[in-house]
């Protein structure tokens, strides 16, 4: 959140509504608030918010490739976005493409690219051979447990699910159970106590 708030100060921004702003619009939950979003959401949003106001900043001034404490910076902030979060990768490449183009039309290919390779080269390397060590093993939690939550707040605002994804949900609470007993602020925790059922 200081990285962020600093970076937008940079811009204009007094600190303390900076650093109220960041804060405040990472710990929006979308759907649900959940103990698991401390150690993951909350932190790739900080990254996201953090490689964004980076990559403004270079946008502006393309010379800041030049200075090794911004590229340290932004490598760092981009392993961190793809790492955070599996669907992390997109936005990670994304912020690459945006180096090179960078780049190529400011004549600075060489560090662009190093810039954006080395955080790829990084995360490949610790989903590689530093899952192999610590012996990571697959996510083989079906998608209905993973989406609980999601499902119970469509349900909740009155949205129509696919039929085949109701008649699962029916197996276990009627609809109108789900969406009585969904909360934004309980979230995922919710359906500790459903996830076995989903698991057969």
């Amino acid at each position: 959140v200081a990285r962020a708030a600093l970076t937008a100060c940079r811009f204009g921004a007094r600190l303390p509504a900076a650093a109220l702003g960041v804060a405040v619009f990472c710990l929006l939950p979308n759907q649900a608030l959940s103990n698991i979003g401390l150690l993951k959401d909350f932190p790739f949003t900080y990254a996201l918010v953090w490689g964004t106001l980076l990559l403004a900043e270079l946008a502006q001034s393309p010379e800041r490739l030049r200075r090794p404490g911004f590229v340290i910076q932004l490598g760092l902030c981009m392993f961190l976005v793809g790492g955070l979060r599996h669907n992390g990768i997109l936005p990670m490449l994304f912020m690459a493409a945006a180096l090179i183009v960078v780049g190529v039309r400011r004549r600075l290919f060489v560090r662009a690219a190093a810039c954006a390779l080395v955080p790829v080269l990084l995360l490949a390397g610790f989903r590689g051979p530093v899952y192999r060590m610590l012996k990571v093993q697959p996510n083989t939690v079906p998608s209905y447990v993973t989406m609980l939550c999601a499902a119970g707040a469509c349900l909740h605002e009155g949205k129509a699910l696919s039929e085949a994804s109701e008649e699962k949900l029916e197996t276990i609470l009627s609809l109108e159970d789900w969406a009585e007993g969904y909360s934004r602020f309980a979230g995922h925790d919710l359906y500790r106590e459903l996830e076995p059922s989903f698991m057969e």
